[in-house]
């Protein structure tokens, strides 16, 4: 099978074991057949992607946390090519979510001998993703975390960026229109609203615990907005999936989805921004060849 290797060197945070090793080096001795590519920058993983479609690459392998394995879905999302995985990020949501290894070694076994299958692909705007988009306040958080804390902690860096933006960002009433397919629009008082196609999300939360990437289906998850006690009581229901209990939270499923608010939020897909709403979500089902 020819398959390119789409590396990251720079995921993940400097702690992790590997980032003292020759990565590329690494990955390339378990697959010797496959050609190499390094990232040099941002969308460059998408690029390589899409020129692996026009040279007939069968499997294309993404190195790196979900970022990069969002970029690669971009360059893949309807073609043939099959996307394997290598979770090297500073969360690696796809990875947990779908049990592939978090040892790179483990995880290279496992691509090895995992079956294909088609996976739904969500569409936002102009931009593609396989696991969640989060409008309001995680995607303020995603702004405003600096990317030297993200290298340095990890995923405690947003934690924290999470925790100095919270006072401010509650203050503020905040009111989205939400409309699934051809129903009514919904207007719903909110400080954070899921979009997911999987059902886990970073830190330990598992805010979609119906949704599945082969169910032709996007699960939306409204949080109302609330004090700050409040949105610390509902951050720790969605550890267990008990926010689904609580008064005001909607669970929302279809094929499309059309969300606008007042004030505009920012929007993120899988961890890294798209832009401000309006925004219209669309799934794709089976739009992409796995093997996880």
């Amino acid at each position: 099978m020819r398959t390119l290797l789409i590396v990251n060197p720079m995921s993940g945070a400097r702690g992790q074991r590997w980032r003292s090793q020759d990565l590329p080096g690494m990955v390339q001795s378990w697959f010797p057949e496959a050609a190499l590519h390094l990232t040099r920058g941002e969308g460059d993983a998408t690029l390589a992607a899409r020129q692996a479609v026009a040279d007939k690459i069968e499997l294309v392998i993404a190195v790196g946390g979900d970022g990069t394995i969002n970029e690669v879905v971009n360059g893949l999302v309807g073609s043939s090519v099959h996307l394997g995985i290598l979770p090297a990020g500073t969360e690696n949501v796809l990875a947990k979510e779908r049990h592939v290894p978090t040892s790179l070694e483990k995880a290279a076994a496992y691509l090895k001998e995992a079956p294909a299958r088609r996976a739904d692909v969500i569409r936002a705007g102009n931009r593609h993703y396989l696991c969640f988009a989060g409008v309001g306040f995680d995607a303020l958080v995603v702004d405003k975390v600096q990317p030297d804390a993200k290298a340095r902690l990890g995923a405690m860096a947003y934690v924290m960026t999470g925790f100095e933006q919270m006072f401010k960002y509650q203050e503020v009433a905040r009111t989205a229109t939400v409309q699934i397919d051809d129903g009514p629009p919904l207007k719903l008082p909110f400080w954070q609203i899921v979009v997911s196609n999987i059902a886990t999300y970073g830190g330990g939360l598992r805010p979609a615990p119906r949704a599945s990437m082969h169910d032709g289906l996007l699960d939306v998850i409204v949080w109302p907005r609330a004090d700050l006690p409040g949105m610390i009581h509902q951050i720790v229901a969605t550890a267990t999936g008990a926010h689904l209990g609580l008064a005001e939270v909607r669970y929302l499923q279809g094929q499309r989805c059309w969300i606008e608010t007042e004030p505009p939020s920012l929007v993120q897909i899988d961890g890294d921004l798209l832009g401000p709403t309006p925004v219209l979500f669309e799934v794709l089902p089976q739009a992409l060849w796995t093997r996880f």
